[in-house]
């Protein structure tokens, strides 16, 4: 009962448990086994590799072997009172019943082909199987009965998705994919060596994947798959699962499995410093350091748990504090001896040791609150990408970066640990806290940060404002610590709350990297980011060594930079795959290829990759990150800069740039520096001294950069009123203004470059010239070949608007995000605005089949013209366009590091490299893939500006900001708010030029009074106006009373203004036709009285007519009875005569019928002879007509054909007709039909003659035979021919 019961039991539990035990088995000694071999051996493994064989870590690997492996393989075994015991008999061998228990360990074996190790991070879970693994494997190879060898399959189940892990059908082409799991486990279950095959499931436990295997860990012992495969598992096959915890495991999962619990304080972290301090060599700095760990750290860690609270995200546990303590030790040699008598080695140890807590587990932080919580996020937001870093030269000190000090403390718990610190040690200085000293290596004493600054530095106006580095002393803080252990092999990460510096902070350390020795890697995390996602983007910059083996390209050491670490989607079980798959990495070196399921092994750490990573405060999208992972990095926190550093950092730029102007413009300057951001201090330092060297004009500058920081991103009117008055409230204390004062108009200064001839960011006073220019460029560009134009009414909004958009992406690295409804005018008038700033506009244009694929393809071509080409190009996107999710994961990765993974093939990318050849050159950049890819996204970055277009109407845009941080971070936000009574009017105006209100349907001109049209028009643009402005009122109202949302956009109100014009042509046209249609019946009527009055005439007149003609009627009718009398008579007559034509009509038909029979007996000798006369040939017609003196019988034969001819029958006639060519064409078509009874009677003299016969001609010539059965067929047919057309 003991031994399965307390290996699931906590610490604070197991004293409880064995109460219980010995309340229910009083006087009873509960024996224990004896391990003294077993233990022995882990022992040894543990000191192999650097662990403390502690008690509890002893206890913890025993109770996996207890629940993992086989007892009965050892029936004997002994207790620690020396006694032997028999497991087959449950007695002990002295037959003493106090040790007799009765319990069947084959039920207990059966059960533990499947463990789970439970417990928090940083308790030897894994140190557990692997000692355990390592141990059993020892012990088999000293032949020791019972013990096998043991082969590890570890893996992160979390790290796949379900089809990965146990395989899936492609539903595309049907066939079978493996899965990592499914494939591990075939192979080691057709694997029939003795060896234990340990498959290790290192990850979250959720109710999907591990349900999966239920069939697995119970008695079955079998994995079923989709495809129907079956898998069994034999006995040296075990599962084991490693896990934080089971809240969302069923009971029938956690019924199937051996337990074991791992409790923290089980082994605390004393274990751990002792085996770093074994790493030590000199035994003296050792002893030094331990008495240090345990006078200063063992307190420091309490008053931490006591009184402290840390700050969101990067919530550690203690462990991980000590390790990152231990980490920051490391690389200090130990002191060397004293350079005089004064010197306290034991001191500047202690300095060293409180300089690494104060930094690690205690480090600075502070929190303070500028505005009030409406405005909070927006102050965060323009903090955002603040100045960050510089170069100077001081050892191991590159870059320094403008954000506040690492920290997990907050203000008051910062406070706490300084007088705590000061009342318990006394080696810092009184002056400041102890946050503000480092310790120095050569004077062994403790120096202000401030020492490692540069003096008089400078920026360099000629770079990007993006490149503008700005030193502070509390960068140092963060940023050795971090260079070194990054040079280490350590990972980092940063947290914090957005706007603190956390991205740049970490941008400018790797920047300040040998970039011969590194490389960087940066991957941009989001809510959609998906494990495959960060895989591919990794491998991308690695190459293959070996089989399965992977490095960073080029031989060096790759950084990968994970951006938002903590921005990928929780599941529904709240794991985040990315997440999972990078501590798989972390904690074994690989992963897996999803394609073959075989491992890739990614070397790590020191000569291989090493991560690094930033963390936004966990809210909204972001999530805390998981113990376990956050547990491999060097943690820091950052937080909202104070006052003071603000000033530090955004003064030293405005001072340096302010010099050159008058004393009272430096003197507003040091005033406003109170009041600035980062994104304000951009447009401030646009200012020249030729244009804003006056208080007045400065001013002016200054509050138009607060509207176009701050004022741009409000909505609601209550916002925008309580900003105006209080930028007046601060004209008013700091320079005795007021806003109306400084801005006459009531309205906030413009200002832009575009209409002055040096472009210089000056004040634009005129309006009207302004909307002359802007005029005129729209006209310019609606005449540009290849464009589509736009009619755009430029009323006040539209023109602020795209001088909005002119001064973001008129900078370096601008970009923007036009938030409004359809119809607003966020398109063209950034068309527009890129046109004013001579750039290209490019627009992907989606199609019903378009896909990621094409959309990657038109990136690709942006990039080539960007980067290669070096064309100044604006990429308008809409939110209409995102076809899928993953476009919005492109734009945002566009938006934060201007990459895309994998975008150019091969072969594509050789012509890049070629592309940029020159570009490289005069940059003095050697052209490696590496280098090529680097600075063609910087060309790229340089040269496109992304404008996105969003509509705010729905959870869509709301959740896209959430889940993608870069889309509000690395832009600049213009809300398209609803239009303004000014515009509405304008654009209705616009709209109904040229349309004549007064207009008759007639077409006759009316008389106009003066100015009657104009007021009209502006009547009924005043009606429309109202009719929208009263529609949206009441749609707010119908939100506030009933929670429906409706929508009036500018589109609505185009709508109604082109309706109204379309309707009042069609009323018109429609009037002007019922007009047409009643005069035409006027017309009509009048036509029809004149015919009717004639026609009455003529009726008159025929009746007359009609009278005679009736009495002439009468007289006729008797002729024509008469007529008809006759007509009858005639009629009987005709049929009489009629049927006896019918009788002879039938006689004639029997005679024809007969002669036509006769005709019909002559054609076959006819045809005969013409299939004769067909079979002659010009050399049978030779051979008769060679005859001097024919033959008698051919002489007759050819008398008669000429006389059928109509010639003279002589020979000489016949010669001639034979040497025509057209004889025989003569003798087929004879006129049969036409024989004259003479040419008969004259053939039947020759006929009759008994040796014109063929047979007998034939004798003599065969083309006589021919020739006279033609002529005897032409007979017969004559004479029935005849005889039929007599009849």
């Amino acid at each position: 009962m003991r031994d399965m019961n307390v290996a699931r039991l906590t610490f604070k539990d197991v004293p409880l448990f064995e109460g219980i035990m010995q309340d229910i088995f009083p006087n009873v000694e509960v024996p224990t086994l004896d391990y003294e071999m077993l233990e022995g051996a882990i022992s040894a493994e543990m000191r192999l590799v650097g662990l403390q064989p502690v008690k509890g870590a002893l206890h913890k690997v025993i109770q996996t072997y207890e629940t993992k492996c086989d007892f009965t393989t050892n029936p004997v075994s002994s207790f620690d009172n020396g006694l032997p015991f028999d497991f087959d008999s449950g007695t002990a061998l002295d037959s003493n019943p106090a040790f007799v228990f009765d319990f069947d360990m084959g039920d207990l074996q059966n059960s533990r082909h499947s463990s789970i190790l439970l417990g928090d991070t940083n308790t030897a879970k894994t140190v557990s199987w692997k000692i355990l693994a390592a141990t059993l494997s020892r012990l088999h190879k000293q032949k020791l009965p019972g013990f096998e060898n043991v082969q590890l399959y570890p893996m992160n189940p979390k790290a796949l998705t379900l089809g990965e892990l146990y395989g899936e059908y492609n539903l595309a082409t049907g066939e079978w994919k493996d899965g990592v799991l499914s494939s591990i486990m075939r192979n080691t279950c057709q694997d029939e060596s003795p060896d234990q095959k340990w498959i290790i499931f290192d990850g979250p436990v959720d109710a999907v994947w591990i349900e999966n295997l239920n069939s697995v860990m119970d008695d079955n012992k079998l994995l079923t798959l989709v495809n129907s495969e079956r898998i069994a598992m034999p006995a040296q096959v075990s599962l084991l699962l490693e896990t934080l915890d089971l809240a969302v495991a069923s009971p029938a999962t956690v019924s199937r499995n051996g337990m074991v619990y791992s409790d923290y304080k089980d082994l605390g972290w004393w274990p751990f410093v002792n085996s770093w301090l074994d790493t030590i060599k000199e035994l003296d700095y050792r002893e030094m350091l331990r008495r240090n760990f345990l006078t200063i750290l063992t307190p420091i860690l309490e008053l931490k748990r006591l009184q402290l609270t840390e700050g969101h995200g990067v919530k550690g546990q203690e462990l991980t504090g000590v390790r990152s303590m231990c980490r920051l030790l490391t690389p200090l040699p130990a002191p060397g001896p004293p350079a005089s008598d004064q010197d306290d080695i034991e001191g500047f140890v202690k300095m060293r040791f409180m300089f690494a807590v104060i930094q690690v587990l205690c480090p600075a932080s502070q929190e303070i609150e500028f505005y009030p919580s409406s405005l909070r996020s927006i102050w965060q937001s323009s903090l955002r990408s603040s100045i960050i870093v510089y170069h100077f030269t001081p050892a191991n000190v590159s870059r320094v970066l403008s954000i506040t000090s690492p920290a997990t403390l907050d203000e008051t718990s910062r406070r706490k640990f300084d007088n705590w610190v000061r009342e318990h040690e006394g080696i810092f200085p009184l002056k400041d806290t102890v946050y503000d000293y480092y310790v120095d290596e050569r004077l062994r004493q403790f120096r202000p940060w401030e020492d490692q600054l540069p003096e008089h530095w400078r920026y360099n106006p000629a770079s990007g404002f993006h490149m503008i580095l700005v030193p502070t002393a509390e960068f140092l803080r963060v940023q050795l610590i971090a260079i070194e252990m990054l040079k280490c092999g350590h990972s980092v990460l940063v947290g914090g709350p957005t706007g603190t510096g956390k991205t740049c902070l970490i941008q400018g350390t790797l920047a300040s990297l040998d970039m011969t020795q590194y490389s960087t890697q940066v991957i941009n995390m989001s809510a959609q980011t998906t494990s495959e996602n960060v895989q591919d983007i990794i491998e991308a910059r690695l190459e293959k060594r070996t089989k399965g083996n992977y490095v960073p390209a080029g031989g060096k050491k790759m950084i990968a930079f994970l951006d938002d670490i903590n921005m990928p989607a929780r599941d529904e079980y709240g794991s985040q795959p990315p997440l999972e798959l990078l501590r798989l990495w972390y904690d074994h070196g690989y992963w897996f290829d999803r394609q073959k399921q075989w491992r890739k092994n990614v070397k790590p750490r020191v000569q291989g990759m090493v991560l690094a990573g930033v963390a936004g405060s966990p809210g909204g999208a972001r999530s805390p990150l998981p113990a376990r992972l956050l547990s491999c990095f060097h943690a820091f926190y950052l937080t909202t800069p104070t006052q003071t550093q603000l000033n530090n950092i955004f003064g030293t730029m405005l001072n340096q740039h302010l010099q050159e102007f008058d004393e009272e413009t430096k003197t507003v300057g040091e005033t406003i520096l109170m009041q600035i951001a980062k994104k304000r201090l951009k447009g401030l330092l646009r200012s020249n001294k030729d244009y804003q060297n006056t208080r007045p004009r400065f001013l002016r500058l200054w509050v138009h950069e607060c509207f176009r920081v701050f004022y741009d991103r409000l909505t609601e009117d209550k916002d925008r009123d309580w900003f105006v008055a209080h930028v007046g409230d601060m004209l008013g204390k700091h320079f005795d203004l007021t806003f109306h004062a400084l801005c006459p108009s009531k309205t906030p200064p413009l200002f832009g470059h575009f209409l002055n001839p040096f472009e210089v960011y000056e004040d634009i006073l005129d309006m009207a010239a302004l909307r002359k220019y802007i005029v005129n460029q729209l006209d310019e560009y609606n005449g540009s070949p290849g464009v589509v134009k736009m009619d755009l009414v430029l009323f006040k909004d539209a023109i602020e608007h795209i001088c909005r958009i002119v001064r973001v992406i008129s900078q370096q690295r601008g970009n923007v995000l036009c938030v409004g409804i359809g119809g607003s005018g966020r398109q063209s008038l950034t068309r527009l605005a890129s046109y004013i700033c001579e750039y290209n506009s490019f627009q992907v244009v989606v199609t019903k089949t378009y896909g990621v694929k094409e959309f990657r393809e038109d990136l690709k071509g942006l990039y080539t013209s960007c980067g290669v080409d070096a064309k100044k190009t604006t990429f308008i996107f809409s939110d209409t366009q995102i076809v899928e999710q993953s476009f919005t994961e492109i734009i945002n990765n566009l938006l934060s590091s201007g990459e895309i993974t994998n975008l150019y093939k091969p072969d594509e990318f050789e012509d890049v490299k070629q592309g940029l050849e020159k570009p490289m050159k005069a940059a003095n950049v050697m052209q490696t893939n590496e280098a090529v890819n680097l600075f063609l996204i910087e060309r790229v970055r340089a040269h496109l500006h992304i404008v996105l277009c969003f509509s705010p109407i729905g959870d869509e845009f709301r959740n896209r900001i959430r889940q993608y941080p870069a889309l509000i971070n690395s832009t600049t936000t213009d809300w398209f708010l609803e239009w303004p009574r000014e515009a509405l009017l304008e654009v209705a105006y616009k709209f109904l030029e040229g349309v004549e209100l007064l207009a008759s349907i007639t077409g006759e001109p009316i008389k106009k009074e003066p100015n009657r049209e104009d007021i009209l028009r502006g009547s009924t643009a005043s009606i429309m106006s109202l009719i929208h402005s009263s529609v949206g009122r009441y749609c707010v109202k119908m939100w506030q009373e009933l929670r429906r949302t409706n929508y009036v956009t500018p589109t609505n109100y185009l709508e109604l203004v082109s309706g109204y014009k379309e309707m009042l042509q069609n009323k018109r046209a429609e009037v002007a036709l019922q007009a047409n249609k009643l005069r035409n019946g006027l017309g009509k009527v009048e036509e029809t009285t004149l015919l009717v009055a004639t026609m009455s005439a003529e009726l008159e007149v025929a009746k007359e007519q009609v009278a005679e003609y009736t009495e002439q009627c009468v007289q006729y009718m008797g002729v024509i009875n008469a007529q008809q009398r006759n007509a009858d008579e005639q009629q009987r007559n005709v049929a009489a005569r009629s049927k006896k034509t019918m009788e002879e009509e039938v006689q004639c038909k029997k005679l024809a019928d007969a002669a036509m029979k006769d005709l019909a007996s002559a054609m076959p000798a006819l045809e005969e002879a013409v299939q004769a006369l067909d079979a002659l040939n010009k050399k049978d017609i030779t051979e008769v007509k060679s005859y001097a003196k024919p033959p008698q019988k051919v002489e007759m034969v050819l008398e008669a054909v000429l006389i059928l001819l109509g010639h003279e029958p002589t020979w000489a006639e016949a010669k001639r007709q034979l040497a025509d060519q057209y004889f025989l064409d003569k003798l087929r078509d004879f006129d049969k039909d036409n024989i004259s009874d003479k040419t008969l009677k004259k053939i039947a003299t020759y006929t009759s003659k008994a040796d014109f016969d063929p047979e007998i001609v034939g004798t003599v010539s065969l083309a006589a035979k021919s020739l006279c059965l033609w002529v005897r067929a032409i007979e017969k047919y004559g004479k029935v021919y005849k005889s039929v057309k007599s009849s």
